[in-house]
């Protein structure tokens, strides 16, 4: 993987203090609204950063589809709104979580799709995300995703090894071939040794995200510990079945990770067992 550009700092912009940041989902308090940008192989990744009283960890979001959620100096999200990680991030804020929403690198501006997600330009971005944050507020660093946004973080932690995330949570995971990226089975996912939480609608019927196949991702996924995978139901389908606001896209979903997540102290290499206990998962 290529190293960091270590020579460029990154650029942090503080925009409020003790403020609110609302989403058509629910309204939260913050103590510091940022925006970050971030520097690897020459190129700048920007992050928008909500920042609660008393965090206890931080979640990185990954959207689906494009991956772009075009973050501007003031902190607007002028795409990728609907996606329901970001219309919902503040179910994690309202627990103690510090979102960070991951916005796509300058040499990729319009799109995340077509092979980038998988490529180690796309790791060393994620890679130098990780880093910064850690060391910025020293809190344990954990990566969600949605969607396509699961093929950006599993390529990224089968390669990662200083900055690997302290677990991922894949929700909606891409299981099937399509013919504009990648799907999770592209990428060496034994090779993934961190927990691991997976969720998924039961009656999702987007055509590469079947539910059927997430009971393969759970085996395949042979050496992340703790690991623990949920199904769960209700919602309307939706008028595009891979589309937002369908059974593919579920609020519900971020709603049961967030609640899942509140109280495990850490989210540390042990803080999953309480999840698996909870939820009975079978594999």
């Amino acid at each position: 993987m290529p190293a960091l550009d270590a020579s460029k700092a990154a650029k942090v912009v503080e925009l409020a203090r003790a403020t609110q940041v609302s989403t058509e989902n629910a309204t939260a308090d913050v103590a510091t609204l940022e925006v970050h940008d971030i520097f690897a192989g020459g190129e700048r990744t920007r992050v928008g950063v909500e920042v609660p009283e008393r965090a206890k960890a931080i979640v990185v979001l990954f959207s689906g589809g494009k991956g772009v959620t075009r973050i501007t100096k003031s902190g607007e999200l002028r795409s990728g709104t609907g996606n329901f990680l970001i219309r919902t991030r503040t179910y994690f804020v309202r627990r103690g979580f510090t979102t960070v929403v991951f916005d796509r690198p300058t040499d990729h501006p319009r799109d995340l799709r077509f092979g980038f997600r998988g490529t180690a330009a796309h790791t060393m971005d994620i890679d130098a995300v990780i880093a910064h944050l850690r060391g910025r507020y020293g809190l344990p660093v954990w990566l969600v995703e949605t969607s396509r946004g699961t093929t950006s973080v599993v390529s990224g932690a089968s390669q990662l090894d200083v900055h690997r995330p302290d677990g991922i949570a894949l929700t909606s995971s891409m299981l099937g071939p399509v013919t504009n990226g990648n799907y999770v089975f592209d990428f060496s996912l034994e090779k993934i040794s961190i927990p691991a939480l997976i969720t998924h609608h039961r009656d999702d019927c987007c055509i590469a995200t079947l539910a059927r196949d997430v009971p393969q991702l759970a085996r395949v996924l042979s050496t992340a510990a703790p690991k623990a995978f949920k199904f769960y139901e209700g919602g309307t389908p939706g008028d595009n079945e891979c589309g937002a606001r369908s059974h593919h896209d579920r609020p519900t979903a971020i709603m049961l990770v967030a609640h899942l997540f509140a109280g495990e102290a850490s989210l540390g290499q042990s803080q999953l067992g309480a999840f698996t206990a909870r939820a009975k998962v079978q594999f």
